[in-house]
C-alpha cells in the first residue's frame, strides 16, 4: 500500500461524531505529516490537502467535508430508506456510504474507487465498524455478522457499463423485480459479482469525468424511474436537476444537483 491518500485525512468513520471527527483527524493529520515530511518541503508531500493524483484522475484532489455529505443525504433522505441501494462513483475513503448505512439504513452501498490505497482504507474503516457492531452494538444496533457496505476498486466507467448492460437486459426481460438475486459481471483484472442495480448514484468528479459517464447515467435513469443522481459541485450538462443546493460549509459554497427521471424524459 503506498502512502498516498491524497488530502483524506479527516474522517475516522461513522462511530465519531462529526465534529470531534474533524478534530481528532485534524490532529492525527497534522502530526502525521509531521512525522513522515519533516524533511521534505510541503509541496512533495502527498498527504496534503489539494495533492492532485498521479495520471488522469477522474475526481478532485480531496474529499467532501462531512457537513456537505450529510447535506447530500438530506437532500436524498426523504425518499431515502431501508429500499434503497446507493452507489459513491468515485468513492475516495468512503465516507458518503459510511454515513449514509449508519444514519439512513440503505438496503446497501457500494463504493466504487481506482486508488488502492483509498480502496483500502475505505474496507479498513468499515472493518471498524463491523468490528463494533459484532461487539454488541455500543451505538445500540443490533450485533449483526456483516454489514451491507461494499467496495469496488476498479474503473467507474467500467462499473456503470455493466450496470446498465444489466439495466437493459432485465428491461428487454420485463424481468425488473430481480434486483437482489441477479448479479451484475464484468471484466477488469478480475470479475465485479453480486452488484444490485442502484437506487441512487452520488458522484464528486471533474466535469470533464462527468461528461464521460453522463451518457450512461441519463439511460440508468431512463431505465429505472426510482433511480436519483445526485451531483456535487459539477452538475449533467444535458439535462436539468429537479432540485440544486447551495451548502455553506464554513470554508466554501458547495452546489449540489439532484436528477431524476423526470429530468432525463
Amino acid at each position: 500500500m503506498s502512502n498516498n491518500l491524497y488530502g483524506y485525512t479527516d474522517y475516522n468513520g461513522p462511530s465519531c461524531t462529526k465534529e470531534s471527527n474533524k478534530q481528532e483527524q485534524s490532529t492525527v493529520a497534522e502530526e502525521d505529516t509531521a512525522t513522515k515530511y519533516n524533511d521534505s518541503e510541503e509541496e512533495d508531500n502527498p498527504l496534503r490537502v489539494g495533492q492532485w493524483m498521479e495520471g488522469d484522475s477522474l475526481a478532485p484532489p480531496c474529499g467532501t467535508s462531512l457537513s456537505v455529505v450529510h447535506s447530500m443525504l438530506s437532500l436524498i433522505s426523504p425518499r431515502l430508506n431501508s429500499d434503497d441501494v446507493l452507489y459513491d462513483l468515485g468513492c475516495g475513503d468512503g465516507r458518503l456510504c459510511l454515513e449514509a448505512f449508519m444514519n439512513y439504513n440503505c438496503k446497501m452501498c457500494v463504493g466504487v474507487e481506482i486508488e488502492e490505497d483509498l480502496a483500502e482504507r475505505f474496507q479498513t474503516l468499515i472493518d471498524e465498524v463491523m468490528t463494533m457492531r459484532r461487539n454488541g452494538g455500543d451505538d445500540g444496533h443490533d450485533v449483526v455478522k456483516e454489514i451491507p457496505i461494499k467496495v469496488v476498486q476498479g474503473d467507474l466507467r467500467e462499473v456503470l457499463d455493466a450496470l446498465l448492460q444489466r439495466s437493459e437486459r432485465e428491461q428487454s426481460n420485463d424481468n425488473s423485480n430481480n434486483n437482489d438475486d441477479d448479479c451484475c459481471e464484468q471484466q477488469q483484472d478480475g470479475t465485479y459479482t453480486e452488484l444490485p442495480l442502484p437506487t441512487v448514484i452520488c458522484l464528486y468528479l471533474l466535469p470533464e469525468a462527468i461528461a464521460q459517464i453522463e451518457s450512461q447515467l441519463v439511460s440508468l435513469m431512463k431505465s429505472n424511474s426510482s433511480l436519483r443522481v445526485l451531483c456535487n459541485t459539477w452538475g449533467l450538462q444535458t439535462i436539468e436537476p429537479v432540485h440544486v443546493l447551495d451548502v455553506d460549509d464554513g470554508v466554501s459554497t458547495t452546489c449540489l444537483s439532484l436528477y431524476t427521471c423526470a429530468s432525463a424524459n
